[in-house]
């Protein structure tokens, strides 16, 4: 395994722990005191999103690129809901009344314009982001080598139906794992808004969020540079 990637995993993996610590904490706080679904949505999703986020490095660990990006989208979505609902009664409920097996509450468009509304470059960032990722998903053609195992190199074009370890393989594991550890923890905020209402946030925790948060941003956006650098070589 790419040392680089496996340095990056085992920073993943302590962040998850600090996430799962962050959550528990708070529940066992509120022990014995009446919540509402503004405190169980965003812990039910965040917990969810925990268990995306280990299938996420289970994959990266074996090969499985693509297939973990199509987790990572799952694992957006929700890490997106905690902070769309955070901290607002009506839309915890709405979250927690919704019966459509058609129809998600909001669209992900809706949910980003809102939480990034004031931040025109993050927003446009978080679309990128979740329109990759659904070109992945969805076997559509324009995510090339992140989405297939097909290379073009000159006149020489190779597929394969196993793994492909090449220099685009690494960069696009590498960039998962970056991504979805940052969203995991920047999920935190919302999470914090609603745990406010029923209890005194742990300080040592919220310091260790914003911590995290500001980590995972810088080695999001070195490795979002690297494969910026590496768009000539795509397939289309």
């Amino acid at each position: 395994m790419d040392d680089e990637l496996q340095r990056i995993l085992g920073v993943a993996q302590a962040g998850r722990e600090f996430c799962a610590r962050f959550v528990g904490t708070h529940v066992h706080l509120v022990v014995g005191r009446e919540v509402n679904e503004l405190f169980l949505v965003p812990t039910i999703l965040v917990y969810r999103a925990i268990r995306q986020h280990d299938a996420i490095q289970l994959l990266l660990r074996h090969g499985f690129v693509p297939e973990a990006s199509v987790i990572g989208l799952t694992q957006f979505e929700l890490c997106l809901e905690v902070l769309y609902v955070g901290g607002d009664l009506d839309r915890a409920t709405k979250w927690m009344n919704h019966a459509s097996t058609r129809n998600t509450p909001w669209t992900v468009a809706d949910k980003i314009n809102d939480v990034w509304r004031s931040d025109h470059k993050m927003r446009a960032a978080k679309h990128a982001y979740f329109e990759v990722l659904s070109a992945i998903k969805h076997g559509n053609p324009t995510a090339g080598p992140f989405g297939f195992p097909a290379r073009l190199t000159g006149d020489h074009f190779s597929t394969t139906s196993g793994a492909v370890d090449d220099e685009w393989s690494r960069t696009h594991a590498i960039l998962i794992a970056a991504a979805t550890t940052y969203h995991l923890v920047e999920c935190l905020e919302g999470a914090s808004r609603s745990f406010a209402r029923f209890v005194a946030l742990d300080c040592s925790y919220e310091s260790k969020r914003a911590e995290l948060l500001s980590q995972w941003r810088d080695e999001a956006g070195r490795v979002a540079a690297r494969v910026g650098l590496r768009k000539e070589e795509s397939l289309h």
